[in-house]
């Protein structure tokens, strides 16, 4: 009909409308972006043009860094030129006997190599070849820190002579391994979880020291051997053993505590060296091939003598050096008796059977 024609064209007529508005919204649109287009363009001609200049900031930022390199290795200049003056006075203190001096210019050298190091690591510059130069140029400090480390062994080594001779110097070692402890620890902490370790650390002094005593009482008491060609070598070997051991377990406890820090235990760690060096020695002696008569003075000193040292070797704290308990686990007495383990009382009981059986006309000790 008439009227749906006249609907039709209107509706027809609205769409051409808006079509017509849309089209000239985007010729309003495309003239608003060409100007920016165009400013886009000339944008991105400037920085074209500024490349170079960027390239050439670039550079600045790397002299910049240089320079702030080369302003730091300014400031330490005095102290890299005084570093072979600094290791000649630590030599000429060792000479002297003056550890703690030389220890405090062995502690500078340090600060200052470590101080170059760690800061070549923060800027990723420690390279293999730069750390061997610096390295290298501090090579006089590893000799210091040797010549140190063996007069303090020395000392340590020495350490029951040394106390009654100049227990300073002695105090002084302690100070010193004390001081290098603290600094392992420090430097433990900064180099967590992936910081920079300095050359030659951890020391573990501290572990040191008592690992020289150690080998000290071992080398000194328990390497030599009984004289087995007479008939009293095995008696006089374990009279000596007894009375050398008292009377330096007796410097220890009136000389040697007295220099060490509580936390040392001294006299503590003094008795057990003792106490595992003989049981270690009397096992070498149970290699042997021992008469009747070395067998009974090795039961008789164990059973009746060394007990009796007990009371003598007291700790600090009132705790006994070597509790009597240990006797029953001396190996040397179970290889000989075939028993174990041993109670005290059947220890007695089975050393009696032995030497009935093996030393019939020997008195009996018990």
């Amino acid at each position: 009909s008439k009227e749906l024609i006249n609907e039709a064209i209107s509706t027809a007529q609205s769409y051409l409308e808006g079509m017509n508005t849309g089209l000239e919204e985007l010729h309003s649109a495309l003239a608003d972006v060409q100007p920016i287009q165009e400013e886009l363009a000339t944008i991105e001609k400037d920085l074209t043009s500024c490349i170079k200049s960027f390239r050439s900031l670039q550079e600045l930022r790397e002299l910049g860094t240089k320079h702030g390199q080369l302003e730091a290795v300014v400031q330490m200049l005095p102290q890299l030129f005084s570093v072979p003056q600094l290791i000649s006075e630590g030599f000429y203190h060792l000479q002297s006997q003056n550890l703690l001096k030389a220890h405090l210019g062995l502690m500078d050298l340090e600060r200052l190599r470590d101080s170059i190091l760690s800061q070549l690591h923060n800027r990723s510059l420690l390279s293999p070849s730069n750390r061997t130069d610096v390295e290298s140029y501090f090579g006089g400090l590893l000799e210091l820190n040797d010549a140190l480390a063996q007069h303090l062994w020395r000392t340590v080594a020495h350490a029951t002579k040394v106390v009654l001779e100049d227990p300073s110097l002695l105090v002084s070692a302690v100070r010193i391994i004390e001081r290098e402890e603290t600094i392992d620890a420090a430097v433990a902490l900064r180099s967590q979880p992936h910081g920079f370790l300095p050359p030659g650390r951890p020391k573990g002094w501290r572990r040191k020291f008592f690992q020289v005593v150690q080998d000290t009482v071992i080398a000194s008491y328990f390497q030599a051997e009984p004289n087995k060609t007479q008939g009293q070598g095995l008696s006089s070997h374990l009279a000596s053993l007894q009375s050398s051991i008292l009377a330096e377990l007796g410097i220890v406890k009136d000389w040697l505590v007295q220099c060490c820090p509580p936390h040392y235990n001294i006299l503590t760690a003094f008795a057990t060296m003792f106490h595992q060096g003989l049981t270690d020695h009397l096992h070498h002696i149970l290699t042997w091939e021992l008469d009747k008569q070395e067998i009974f003075a090795l039961l008789h000193w164990s059973i009746h003598v060394y007990p009796r040292w007990v009371p003598l070797l007291v700790g600090a704290e009132g705790r006994e050096a070597f509790p009597i308990r240990t006797i029953n686990q001396w190996v040397h007495v179970r290889i000989l008796l075939g028993v174990s383990p041993i109670q005290p009382g059947l220890l007695k009981k089975a050393a009696k059977n032995f030497l009935l059986h093996f030393c019939p006309d020997s008195p009996l000790p018990f």
